[in-house]
C-alpha cells in the first residue's frame, strides 16, 4: 500500500476518535515510506527517562538532539512471530549487519518494538529499536528492549530505542513512562517530518 492510502485512514480513523486504528495507520504509513526508499526525517529528543511530578518545566522539556535522515534502507525483512524469534534474528543480524536494513515483526505481539533499523553515520554502523506510536501517553517494556539489543552489544555496536510520533506536538505532550533497566542515554524520542 501506497503512504497516501495510509495518510487516508489516518484521517479516517481521527474523525472516528478511533486511536487503535490511527496507531495501526501510522505505523503502515511509516513501513510503506521505507518499502519505498522514500526519505525519512527524524527530529529526535532526549527519552526523559524519570517520574515527571515535582519537576520544573525547563526540567519537562526534553533537550533536542538534531536530526536523523535515512535516504534509503534498501533490504526489509519481516519475520519473527515472538519476543524469541525477534532475539534470534538480532543475533544473526548483529553477526552480520550487510543482512538487511531494515526489520519489522510478523506479529504486533512486541508493543516495545515496531521496527528496527540500520545506517551509517560517521562510517559507523549504527542500529535503532523504533516504537512508532500516535498516543500521547507512552508504554515500553523494559525487559523487550534489553532483550533485543542484547546481540547488538554483545558484538561490539551502536543501539539506541526510539520512540517516533506522527508531530511534534504530540512529542511534546508525550508522556514517556520510566523504563526499567535500560540506560538512558539509548532512549530518544522522534517526532517525523511531514507527517500526516
Amino acid at each position: 500500500m501506497s503512504p497516501d492510502f495510509y495518510k487516508c485512514l489516518m484521517s479516517v480513523a481521527s474523525g472516528m476518535h478511533d486511536e487503535r486504528l490511527e496507531r495501526v495507520a501510522f505505523e503502515g504509513y511509516f513501513h510503506s515510506l521505507v518499502r519505498r526508499r522514500q526519505v525519512i526525517k527524524l527530529h529526535l529528543f532526549e527519552y526523559l527517562n524519570k517520574k515527571l511530578t515535582n519537576l520544573s518545566i525547563e526540567e519537562k522539556t526534553p533537550q533536542s538532539l538534531g536530526c536523523l535522515t535515512w535516504t534509503e534502507l534498501p533490504v526489509v525483512v519481516t519475520e519473527g512471530e515472538n519476543v524469541d524469534e525477534g532475539v534470534y534474528v538480532m543475533t544473526e543480524w548483529a553477526k552480520n549487519p550487510s543482512k538487511m536494513d531494515y526489520w519489522i515483526p510478523n506479529t504486533s505481539l512486541f508493543e516495545t518494538v515496531d521496527a528496527v533499523a540500520k545506517w551509517k553515520e560517521d562510517g559507523q554502523v549504527q542500529f535503532a529499536l523504533l516504537q512508532l506510536t500516535k498516543g500521547e501517553t507512552h508504554k515500553c517494556d523494559g525487559d523487550v528492549i534489553t532483550k533485543l539489543t542484547k546481540p547488538f552489544l554483545d558484538h561490539g555496536h551502536s543501539i539506541r530505542y526510539i520512540a517516533i510520533v506522527p508531530t511534534e506536538e504530540i512529542q511534546k505532550n508525550l508522556s514517556p513512562v520510566v523504563v526499567k533497566g535500560v540506560h538512558a542515554d539509548m532512549l530518544r524520542v522522534a517526532y517525523l517530518e511531514d507527517s500526516p
